[in-house]
């Protein structure tokens, strides 16, 4: 069977090859047919093809030299009108200092521009100003008469302040000169982007006509700039010949004659009159360049372009003369075709050495040996069949390598699984052990006993499912940091209580060391940051045998522009890790080592999630360890200096210390706990039972709409769960806010449910809810909202002092 396998591909590799020859030559006759005929076709419109192209470039250049003119003359009115000394001039015209500031910026862009006459409109006083080169400090005078909103020669004052881009541009006639200009009239603004005014300066078309026509086949080409009306404006045959000075006259205004007129035949009106109307109708539409075949004697060809910043156009006539004679092609075609033929036999041989042979033969190596990269054909070879047999074998290699990575990944994975259902079920058992422990025990101390090992189980179970949901926002990317101002180190004291006692139980010496120079108040994510912190102390607390010590250090390694650098350090005397195990440390679902799980518990999660919150810190993280020496777990990170001076936390006391804790007593207000799971509501009302509160139930949202319906004055807060039957959370909120009572707008509404993502309570939030507490219910948390929304005094009492 091995060796019929290369004879048959090798078989179909010839077929191939043998198709591919006589495709080749059946495409050779067809495409010189095609080729004979298409060119044949062709030639009799290479003429209008040439003709039109000429007309077009003429007409083309001329527009584009227009446009230098007018881009450079916009880009300098730009510069004035946006100088601070004319805003300021303009915002305080009276003040003599500001206007001679602006006279001197004017002055100093008169020389380089090609209109050196300037106008300058101001909005507060409507006053005009006109100055030029010759106009001295002491004539920059306004206007005798103001501009006049109801005066037509003013209308381009106000079409330029009310119209939505920063400049605009039209054509008069100069009233003393009577010349035509194209004016530049570019608003005036401040910082607040308020009109200020204006200023304007203009080009005499005289000054560029010269420009723009000297480079003209005069024989050949012929052309008009005319304006939306179809007056013409200027006219190619009227360039002066050499040695002669270009008449300022031939623009005067009773110079008016319709280029319709002018040249009445037929194409011209039918072409010109639709493009005039539209730029009547519709003057910021898009123009296209239009060519058009017309019967003026000598001329065959009319373009017509439209000249940007205007509604003016150019009208460029180009006479067409035969540019090719298509019995003088015929020899070309010969020629090519003869060249083709020979191509095309040269590149089937070439071909088949090149390509088909060798890819023949390393198709029979791939076949022949065992895919392990060492006979395939072409290894050697430094062209394409190199890189694609290198290709192949990097293939393979990598092939083998992933699926030893996915096995890898997939027994990591199991071993992940084992763990957690060892890290789940132990509290659960001992939840269920203590549980009946509890009920049957008859002396309260073992009651009570019984009740704090559940606790302690429940804690730690809740500890694995965040560990559990913090990986899954990692891998779905969905893992993001809530930002806020924190005082630093009653984070870290508020942390190290959390863990305190642990450490107690093992009689560890603990000493923490904080770097004065750590600013107080920092912006960042007060929690993320302890949550690391937590989960390295309790891993040094985990693997430091009792009579052990523990060190937190945390230093300021730099700052710059008030972002600080800060390093923890958590040094331990503990078991140590191998550099073997250190490389498995920070990868999910893996643990240093399987009998670590066994020993001493944990998830594996936690050095990940640590990671990164660490990386989203811009920071990073490390391990520095030794076998029985102990561990040094660093990290840095990257964090905002804060801005407050004070912090009232700092004068509570810590929890646990001092004073006992007190709880608000809430006599006279009336809250409604919507929840669909009765023993949910049986516990908050339980919890709450102290506080006084008078206390109503729901099952559902369509219950909680109904109660409130009856007595809309009556309650003063709502606990409401979303995931409900008959009607979910969302919508009883939106039924309650709807409802035509004030308090329904106002009374507090608190979602109570277990989706605590970022998502889920940016969701309730949008839902018109005040506040998020999620389960399972921490009571101080309750409290915090309680004292937040209830506004009615709460009477102080300690927990456990009879109601």
């Amino acid at each position: 069977m091995n060796q019929a396998k290369p004879f048959n591909i090798s078989a179909k590799k010839r077929s191939i090859a043998l198709r591919f020859h006589k495709s080749n030559f059946l495409i050779l006759f067809s495409a010189l047919a095609v080729v004979m005929i298409v060119v044949w076709i062709l030639v009799a419109s290479i003429t209008e093809d040439m003709s039109k192209k000429y007309a077009r470039f003429y007409s083309l250049e001329t527009v584009k030299q227009l446009d230098l003119y007018l881009s450079k003359e916009v880009e300098l009115v730009k510069k004035i009108a946006c100088s601070k000394e004319l805003s300021q001039w303009f915002a305080d015209e009276s003040n003599r200092e500001k206007k001679a500031a602006a006279y001197n910026k004017i002055l100093g862009y008169a020389d380089i521009m090609y209109g050196n006459e300037f106008f300058f409109g101001i909005e507060a006083s409507l006053d005009l100003y006109n100055v030029n080169r010759e106009t001295s400090f002491e004539n920059f005078m306004p206007f005798v008469e103001p501009i006049n909103p109801q005066a037509s020669h003013d209308q381009w004052y106000f079409t330029c302040t009310a119209n939505a881009y920063d400049y605009v541009l039209n054509v008069d006639i100069n009233q003393y000169l009577r010349k035509k200009r194209l004016w530049i009239n570019y608003k005036v603004v401040d910082e607040k982007g308020l009109v200020l005014g204006t200023v304007c300066s203009g080009l005499y078309f005289n000054q560029v006509m010269e420009t723009l026509f000297d480079n003209y086949d005069h024989a050949n080409v012929w052309s008009m700039v005319i304006d939306k009306n179809g007056i013409i404006q200027m006219d190619s045959m009227l360039i002066p010949q050499e040695g002669q000075s270009f008449d300022p006259v031939i623009l005067e205004a009773e110079r008016e004659i319709d280029i319709r007129d002018f040249l009445p035949y037929k194409e011209l009106k039918q072409e010109l009159d639709p493009y005039l109307t539209g730029i009547e109708d519709d003057f910021d539409a898009p123009r296209k360049t239009q060519v058009t075949k017309v019967t003026l004697d000598p001329y065959r060809y009319m373009v017509i372009t439209p000249i940007k910043h205007s509604d003016w156009s150019l009208i460029t006539f180009y006479k067409s003369d035969s540019l090719f004679n298509t019995i003088l092609l015929l020899p070309l075609i010969l020629i090519l075709g003869s060249i083709f033929i020979i191509y095309t036999i040269i590149s089937s041989i070439v071909v088949r050495r090149l390509l088909i042979l060798p890819l023949d033969r390393l198709t029979r190596s791939l076949v022949t040996n065992d895919l392990d990269g060492s006979e395939i054909y072409g290894l050697d070879r430094n062209d394409e069949f190199g890189e694609l047999a290198k290709t192949i074998r990097d293939m393979t290699l990598h092939i083998t390598q992933a699926r030893e990575e996915a096995l890898e990944a997939s027994r990591a994975k199991s071993n992940f699984l084992s763990n957690m259902s060892h890290e789940i079920r132990t509290p659960i058992n001992t939840i269920i052990g203590m549980t009946t422990i509890g009920k049957s025990a008859s002396i309260i101390e073992r009651k009570n006993y019984a009740l704090e090992k559940i606790e302690n189980a429940s804690a730690h179970l809740l500890g694995v499912i965040n560990d559990i949901l913090d990986m899954s926002k990692i891998e779905a990317d969905k893992f993001e940091l809530s930002l806020g101002e924190f005082d630093f180190e009653l984070m870290l004291q508020k942390t190290l209580n959390i863990i305190n006692f642990r450490i107690e139980e093992k009689h560890q010496l603990f000493s923490v060391n904080i770097d004065k120079q750590i600013p107080q108040f920092l912006v960042g994510d007060p929690q993320r940051l302890a949550q690391v912190i937590m989960n390295l102390l309790s891993n040094a607390v985990k693997f430091t045998p009792e009579h052990g010590s523990i060190q937190l250090r945390a230093d300021l390694i730099g700052e710059e522009q008030e972002v600080c650098i800060i390093q923890i350090q958590i040094v331990d005397t503990g078991i140590g890790v191998t550099k073997e195990q250190q490389s498995r440390l920070f990868r999910s679902f893996v643990q240093a080592e399987n009998s670590t799980s066994r020993k001493f518990g944990g998830t594996g999660l936690g050095l990940v999630i640590c990671k990164r919150i660490v990386e989203m810190m811009n920071g990073t993280i490390w391990l520095e360890s030794e076998p029985g020496r102990g561990s040094t777990f660093g990290f840095t990170i990257q964090i905002k200096r804060g801005s407050r001076k004070e912090s009232a936390d700092l004068v509570r006391p810590a929890a646990g210390a001092g004073e006992p804790e007190h709880e608000g007593c809430f006599k006279g207000c009336h809250i409604m706990i919507v929840d669909d799971v009765a023993i949910n509501r049986e516990i908050l009302i339980s919890l709450l039972e102290y506080t006084l509160l008078e206390m109503s139930g729901a099952s559902n949202g369509a219950e909680a709409v109904q109660l409130y319906m009856k007595a809309p004055e009556q309650y003063d807060l709502i606990f409401m769960d979303l995931q409900m039957p008959e009607m979910d959370g969302f919508e009883a909120t939106r039924r309650i806010r709807s409802m035509d009572t004030p308090k329904a707008k106002t009374v507090p509404i608190i979602a109570m449910t277990a989706n605590v993502f970022r998502e889920d309570i940016e969701q309730c939030l949008e839902a018109d809810m005040n506040d998020h507490i999620g389960k399972p219910i921490d009571v101080q948390e309750m409290m915090h909202i309680l004292k937040k929304y209830l506004k009615k005094q709460p009477i102080l009492k300690k927990i456990g002092d009879p109601l």
